[in-house]
């Protein structure tokens, strides 16, 4: 394919104007095509700072799929539920790259994909044009709706001092955004986004990112996932904080005797949460790491500590120390709280059959939790039905193991920091609040410039879960995702939720949104 044409479809995309539909099919993701071999010759180009993503974006659903099919980069994080649109961009590359080598069933939707994205995000996400100034404007309007939400309750022991959950304002607004997003060549971005809701305006994102070598340093307000559930995570599923936070721009290749480990990347993000009643405003650290010693087998560790804060004992070196290794610190343990998991994640050998498995594994603050109050999530992934390409499959089984009354604390919970693992009254952590079971299934659907994702789950959430006793007991529900490219620069996506208890209770979602790029 000559250079030349490549690079006019890449701008066709890149302006918002049609592309080709040969070239689409054919090999349309190559738009991206040139960013793995500029990567190797320039590596600041490949690791230039760009935005994260949101975790129900669609790409991330993307981004699974190619996992399951082996078709992600070497050393990807399979659990970083935030990507970056750089790393998007780039997996987007290699896939197409590797896929059109083997004719993969998946080339015609790394094609689709790959324009989707580029018109999405314009030139922010492209390696191939990193040296180049960005400068990037979106607007949107939308319409939110939520009725029936509860918030974490307060306390520690249900028969002392637990609050209960107490019920979360119904919502009904429409809404408008405006973000505003300048990347300065291959060494920083700065963004930020402003929203206008009941007359009144917030930011719910801003941040600037500078590469640092092979690292990206980051300070502001962003949302951060690490975990490779698809229901939640057991440590952080996607929370907005407000902090810093310092990640490989790219996968490290270890050298020597290490290089058995294989890729390794690494993230650590540092925040302020707001919660607690005698303890506030705690201080609180998520790190993550993932190791990929096989192209088919990845280990991974999330740890989040929640520490220090107004009415604590003072950050000191011998408290910190203690925490960094894992004791209580403090005069009885009250200085800090540690939930901690382990993941692995394998595709096994079945051919051109793209499955993954994965597992996670996580202990809340105290010796023996991971043996005796585990926490476990054990999911599958079909990337791709046999025969039916554009659709993919999961199901997850999620479980909090009931209070031993061995020694061990109850999950999120916490005596001393009776905010719990919560910011702003909302879970870290999974949805399950740390006591109960949860079954849930997925399904997938991508066709050309459209999106439709589905799941329904059954939870049974014990008496000491972080919603208690309102959400006690067996509650079914599902959702549904749709994402849609109107226009080469416009898109809708909307969302609709629901859970019912089976004491009658009902909580109500439902989200309309209509974003474009106006430069």
């Amino acid at each position: 394919m000559k250079a030349g044409w490549c690079a006019k479809q890449m701008a066709l995309a890149w302006r918002g104007a049609p592309v080709r539909t040969t070239f689409r099919r054919a090999l349309a993701g190559a738009l991206l095509a040139g960013a793995p071999a500029l990567g190797a010759a320039n590596p600041a180009v490949a690791q230039a700072p760009t935005p994260t993503l949101s975790p129900d974006h669609w790409s991330v659903g993307a981004l699974r799929r190619l996992d399951a099919a082996g078709l992600l980069p070497p050393g990807s994080d399979w659990g970083r539920r935030t990507p970056r649109e750089g790393d998007v961009g780039r997996a987007l590359a290699h896939a197409a790259v590797v896929a059109g080598v083997q004719d993969h069933p998946l080339l015609p939707l790394i094609a689709d994909w790959s324009v989707r994205f580029v018109s999405e995000t314009g030139a922010v996400a492209l390696p191939l044009l990193a040296p180049v100034q960005v400068v990037r404007i979106t607007a949107e309007g939308g319409y939110r709706y939520r009725t029936g939400v509860v918030l974490t309750g307060v306390g520690y022991a249900n028969e002392d001092n637990w609050s209960g959950a107490p019920p979360a304002p119904d919502t009904s607004t429409a809404l408008g955004s405006v973000s505003i997003g300048t990347r300065l060549r291959d060494r920083a971005w700065l963004g930020a986004t402003v929203e206008g809701r009941h007359g009144n305006m917030r930011l719910p994102a801003a941040e600037a990112v500078v590469r640092l070598g092979g690292f990206h340093l980051w300070g502001g307000r962003r949302v951060v996932g690490m975990g490779p559930g698809r229901g939640g995570s057991i440590v952080l599923s996607g929370t907005s904080l407000d902090g810093v936070g310092l990640a490989t721009a790219a996968p490290l290749e270890p050298s020597g005797f290490l290089d058995v480990l294989g890729a390794l990347s690494a993230e650590i993000v540092l925040s302020r949460l707001e919660n607690g009643v005698s303890i506030t405003e705690p201080w609180f650290a998520a790190t993550r790491l993932a190791l990929s010693p096989h192209p088919r087998f990845g280990l991974g560790l999330t740890r989040g500590d929640i520490f220090g804060g107004r009415g604590n004992a003072p950050i000191t070196l011998e408290h910190m120390l203690k925490l960094l290794v894992g004791k209580h610190s403090g005069e009885v343990g009250e200085f800090n709280n540690i939930v901690l998991a382990l993941d692995a994640r394998w595709r096994p050998p079945l051919g051109a059959l793209p499955l993954r498995l994965w597992l996670e594994w996580g202990l809340d603050d105290s010796a023996g939790a991971i043996s005796n109050s585990p926490a476990n999530v054990v999911g599958a992934e079909l990337g791709a039905v046999p025969g039916l390409p554009h659709l993919a499959l999961g199901i997850e089984r999620t479980w909090f193991h009931p209070d031993c009354r061995c020694g061990n604390t109850v999950w999120y919970r916490n005596w001393a920091l009776t905010g719990g693992w919560t910011d702003e009254r909302r879970p870290l952590g999974h949805l399950l609040g740390g006591d109960g079971t949860e079954w849930r299934g997925d399904a997938r659907l991508d066709v050309g410039r459209a999106t439709l994702s589905a799941a329904g789950w059954t939870r049974e959430r014990g008496p000491h879960n972080l919603f208690a006793p309102e959400r006690a007991g067996r509650a079914t529900g599902g959702e549904v995702r749709a994402a849609v490219r109107l226009a080469a620069r416009w898109s809708l996506t909307g969302s609709a939720w629901v859970e019912e208890g089976a004491d009658g209770w009902r909580e109500n979602a439902l989200a309309l949104r209509l974003s474009g790029r106006l430069h």
